[in-house]
């Protein structure tokens, strides 16, 4: 009986291997199509004149402080309370506010810049250490897919995709910048990207760790250039602010709550259920390096280890929203190419073709990029809503006398009247520790509403101003349609009720 005659290897993996070609083609266009639906996203709503997310108007009244030549570090008053964040956000804001005006589009085009720059260089740190084009391309795309997981945060007018693109700099100039002066050059990237976010402080520190065991010449080297000049302009911020500074960017927030569900749930919710694959071949980078005894592994760990772990730390705090998870994900997106280009040299150097294993890692790696689709239209404010704002804003300018929106920075300006403190930095002085503080900003508060200083107040809940009835009488309601005017991402909250006088 004659034996069957076995098909030739390459006739039977013709099917798989013009599959993997498909599945990888398909990939790689998935991939950069988020990229495209980022930037048409910020393009619909860069200039949009109110905020895409609550917090938003009062950074602009910190860069107005900073245009008029008034500190922004100063005792708490119903006048003003800074944020819990360093300066340089407002300040680099400021000087795009000077040819192109004071309002959120300076402040938006800074951070749309700035997480551009992140995913850029997420692609050249991959691109460089791999050495593979399509694993840098995929880790870039990751970053910006991860738009929708991180709050939609990479354009808005707050402080972190500033900071995330200057410690994505600093990792970038250890790594690759020449002996000595690379490790200068990260250093000051750091020392900004701390006086951007104060969280940059652990990831520099965890990184002067990875750094000291893999390099012997120049060990010191980025410790010195991140702590002299860091150390410098804390201690004039300090003196200049009388303390202040050092009170709102260290003391208070290290005076906040955690958030014990958050312990577990940061590992779990956060990354594990929408970044299963990223964390896999992630894993999978930083154990290959490791078992090759590649020294450079090192310094992804503290990649890993830094970025990570300050995210976790801000995610535990009381308050920390999903935007806090964007330097977590940017390790990710750079642990990921490099974990993607370790398998891929993997399958290639194996002697022959391997189309299945090619097919299943393309596979694995569209099913992440599935996990993070998300609909781009609900990020885009509607005409209808701009219009709602630009008739609050006429109705706030028709009030005589002082108007106080403490939930919404910045809207009373374009108005013409004078912003006050926002509702957020009232609540940081009551969630810290020092309680003559916060009774004292209680009794100015209270003090204002009892003898009636404001023509109106516009709440969006009573919420601090719990005295309020005394004094005030709702007049009625801000909106009438319950669908215009809504934050597009953050807290969900508008102006609600007018309270005028009794």
């Amino acid at each position: 009986m004659a034996s069957a005659m076995p098909t030739p290897p390459r006739l039977t993996s013709q099917p798989a291997a013009r599959a993997a070609t498909l599945a990888q083609i398909g990939l790689l266009g998935g991939a950069l199509l988020f990229g495209l639906v980022y930037a048409w996203i910020v393009a619909s709503r860069i200039s949009y004149p109110f905020e895409l997310e609550w917090m938003e108007g009062a950074t602009v009244d910190h860069v107005r402080r900073v245009l008029d030549g008034r500190p922004i570090y100063t005792a708490p008053t119903l006048e003003f309370i800074p944020f819990i964040y360093p300066p340089l956000y407002y300040y680099a804001s400021a000087l795009l506010a000077i040819p192109l005006g004071l309002g959120l589009f300076p402040l938006r085009l800074l951070s749309a810049a700035a997480a551009t720059g992140s995913a850029l260089l997420v692609f050249d740190l991959v691109r460089r250490e791999s050495r593979q084009t399509e694993a840098a391309i995929l880790a870039g795309s990751l970053f910006l897919a991860t738009y929708g997981a991180s709050g939609y945060w990479f354009d808005l007018a707050r402080v972190d995709s500033l900071f995330v693109c200057l410690a994505l700099a600093g990792v970038w100039a250890l790594r690759f910048g020449a002996p000595g002066r690379g490790a200068v050059a990260a250093g000051l990237l750091f020392a900004l990207a701390t006086l951007t976010k104060q969280s940059a402080l652990f990831v520099a520190v965890v990184l002067a760790g990875a750094q000291a065991a893999v390099v012997v010449r120049h060990r010191f080297t980025f410790v010195a250039a991140f702590a002299i000049p860091l150390a410098a302009c804390v201690l004039l911020l300090d003196a200049a602010s009388d303390g202040w500074f050092r009170y709102y960017v260290f003391s208070l927030p290290a005076q906040h709550p955690w958030t014990p569900e958050l312990w577990l749930g940061f590992w779990t919710s956060d990354l594990l259920d929408v970044l299963p694959v990223a964390a896999g071949l992630s894993a999978y980078a930083l154990i290959g390096s490791w078992s090759d005894r590649d020294r450079r592994g090192v310094l992804f760990a503290g990649l890993a280890c830094g970025f990570i772990g300050t995210a976790y730390l801000g995610r535990l705090h009381e308050g920390g929203y999903l935007n806090t998870l964007m330097p977590a994900h940017a390790a990710l997106a750079v642990l990921f190419g490099l974990g993607y280009a370790r398998a891929r040299s993997r399958l290639d150097a194996a002697g022959r073709p391997r189309p299945l294993m090619r097919l299943a890692l393309y596979a694995v790696c569209m099913v992440q990029f599935a996990l993070l689709v998300y609909n781009p239209i609900r990020q885009i404010p509607r005409r209808e809503d701009e219009a709602a704002g630009q008739r609050f804003v006429e109705r706030v300018a028709a009030i005589g006398g002082e108007v106080y929106v403490p939930f919404h920075g910045h809207l009373p300006s374009l108005a013409g009247k004078t912003p006050l403190a926002h509702e957020m930095a009232i609540r940081d002085i009551f969630k810290g520790r020092d309680e003559p503080l916060a009774r004292a900003l209680q009794a100015q508060i209270d003090d204002a509403l009892r003898a009636r200083r404001f023509s109106a107040i516009i709440l969006d809940s009573p919420s601090v101003f719990r005295t309020i009835d005394e004094s005030y009488a709702v007049s009625g309601p801000v909106f009438e349609d319950d669908r215009v005017f809504w934050p597009v991402t953050g807290k969900r909250t508008r102006p609600s009720a007018v309270h005028v006088p009794r």
